[in-house]
């Protein structure tokens, strides 16, 4: 959807540690190059929605990106034993969050997390 539109894209990442970063560069390297501008991973701490929205639109900013889209850390969810994280992407229009219930155990969970934050951004590109 960013390279179609022909705009680029940064990451910020805590619970997925890198992985939407590595699946970014590895579509971006399939369609040329240029689009994936870089990012960095954060280590966990505790952060609410409005930090990890915030942390998409500074992303975008130091990376002079179209698109910015953060991965928060991992925290406890409303259900008792079920984790959830926050992901944000910030365009020019605004920020979109959305909280993802992790599920499964080890690198399936960080898997199914990074696939949620690329399907955050595939359906909201036109």
């Amino acid at each position: 959807a960013v390279t179609a539109r022909g705009w680029s894209l940064a990451t910020v990442e805590s619970a997925t540690a890198g992985l939407v970063a590595s699946l970014c560069m590895q579509a971006d390297d399939r369609a040329g190059g240029g689009r994936y501008r870089g990012g960095r991973v954060l280590p966990a701490a505790h952060a609410g929605d409005a930090a990890i929205a915030d942390a998409a639109r500074r992303c975008r900013d130091e990376h002079a990106a179209d698109v910015g889209l953060a991965v928060g850390p991992e925290s406890d969810g409303p259900e008792s034993g079920r984790s959830r994280v926050t992901i944000a992407m910030a365009t020019p229009s605004g920020v979109e969050t959305v909280e993802h219930v992790l599920g499964g155990a080890g690198s399936l969970r960080l898997s199914r997390a990074a696939k949620t934050a690329l399907d955050l951004l595939r359906r909201t590109m036109p």
